[in-house]
């Protein structure tokens, strides 16, 4: 049997983790004095990081080994930096709209979620998501295979 804990998806588990981040910004904004659940939740993310990174491993396996080393280092990051938010919490009493902005600027930063915004020279634009496991997606300039084959003819 492996050792390995149980993992789902890999977006229920990227999911999961926004959501309960999202949540965590609330109850420091408007409750400023429930510090303590805030800090007992971000104990449980502390215990899901290790089953977003095999989530995110479960996908790329079929990729190099060096993109596992970054996801891994990726995964390894977050996990301190909600080490550092919750000990904030814990010795901080007056740093509950600190650590709700660093919450904001994570979701935003680690995990991109879609930001989508109306203009008048921009249609609507979504950005891609940051903390992905896959690769990027290559941009729309012609592969070298395809100007090889362009100069044959």
């Amino acid at each position: 049997m492996s050792q390995r804990p149980p993992h789902g998806a890999w977006e229920e588990e990227r999911n999961f983790f926004v959501t309960t981040l999202s949540l965590q910004i609330d109850i420091l904004k408007q409750h400023p004095t429930r510090r303590e659940e805030v800090i007992r939740t971000l104990g449980q993310l502390l215990l899901r990081i290790p089953r977003l990174r095999l989530a995110g491993q479960a996908i790329c396996s079929r990729e190099t080994s060096l993109l596992n080393y970054i996801w891994t280092k990726k995964c390894n990051e977050l996990f301190e930096n909600v080490v550092a938010l919750r000990q904030t919490l814990l010795w901080d009493t007056d740093g509950a709209n600190i650590v709700a902005d660093s919450m904001e600027m994570m979701i935003q930063l680690d995990f991109r979620t879609f930001n989508r915004y109306q203009s008048e020279d921009h249609p609507e634009i979504e950005e891609y998501e940051a903390f992905s496991p896959r690769r990027r997606q290559r941009s729309d300039a012609p592969s070298p295979e395809c100007s090889k084959k362009q100069r044959l003819e």
